[in-house]
């Protein structure tokens, strides 16, 4: 849901289930600690695993911690299962 051309808050995005719209916001977070000062308005309790996987993917990547593409891990994964 975008109000007025602008995207909702972070906390606004967890509380509605807007998931698309939270990576969009998260991206533009500049920093881990701005990220902590979003999250520390939510109560993390009740956040869906889709949002608290964005948070984490989002807290990895601002590491430098490398990502495996969908299509990478699914190859990984037949590897695996295949003996390879």
């Amino acid at each position: 849901m975008i109000v007025n051309h602008r995207i909702m808050d972070v906390k606004a995005c967890i509380r509605f289930g807007l998931n698309r719209h939270l990576v969009i916001r998260l991206k533009r977070l500049k920093s881990l600690e701005e990220m902590v000062e979003e999250l520390e308005k939510v109560d993390i309790q009740d956040m869906s695993g889709e949002a608290m996987k964005q948070c984490v993917k989002f807290f990895m990547m601002s590491r430098g911690t490398p990502t495996v593409s969908r299509k990478k891990a699914w190859h990984l994964d037949w590897c695996r299962w295949n003996g390879f």
